[in-house]
């Protein structure tokens, strides 16, 4: 059991360099521990990274995050990498991997890769990797995985969509009741 966990675990921790690109911590620029009241009012200052822990009670912001991050929102100007846990929602104005859980709304201003799920409202603006999860909506231009949702949004989609209304825009059957699938993703 041991060695399953130790496996999962450095299996996790490739996966997230993989998407970590230039991101590496520097221990000149690294800090381990942030806690936001407010994005001006917080322990490190909005315009750096943390790699370890943040608490958003109520809002936190940083250029990246690494690590585990939960409270009520969070924003980063950057990269997000890691476990996401918040009560309202999350704001990352670039890429974002792992894993996020939000009771009211996601958005990813370019890519997400991994488990997605947003109560009310979740969008990746360019393409997911992954799956895409709410209970109500789910929208990207570019799928490369599972979305389910009430209703589910899509141009290119190289997957399956579960919904009620399902939207495969490009698709050869745009619309669909159910359930809808693909098995195209441009490059755009």
């Amino acid at each position: 059991m041991l060695i399953k966990i130790t496996i999962l675990g450095v299996l996790v921790l490739l996966g997230v360099s993989v998407f970590a690109d230039d991101n590496v911590p520097n221990p000149e620029t690294q800090n381990n521990v942030q806690f936001g009241i407010y994005s001006d009012l917080q322990v490190v200052d909005k315009n750096k990274k943390v790699y370890g822990i943040r608490c958003s009670l109520p809002i936190a912001e940083n250029t990246t995050m690494m690590g585990l991050d939960f409270g009520a929102f969070s924003r980063n100007t950057e990269y997000f990498y890691g476990a996401l846990f918040n009560l309202v929602g999350v704001y990352n104005d670039k890429n974002a991997a792992g894993l996020n859980a939000t009771c009211i709304f996601h958005y990813t201003g370019w890519n997400f890769s991994g488990f997605s799920f947003a109560g009310i409202y979740n969008e990746v603006f360019h393409r997911i990797k992954g799956v895409q999860a709410g209970i109500v909506t789910n929208y990207a231009r570019q799928v490369s995985g599972l979305q389910i949702s009430l209703i589910n949004y899509c141009e290119d989609l190289n997957g399956v969509q579960f919904g009620l209304v399902n939207i495969y825009n490009n698709g050869t059957i745009p619309f669909s009741i159910l359930f809808n699938f693909g098995t195209d993703v441009k490059s755009k």
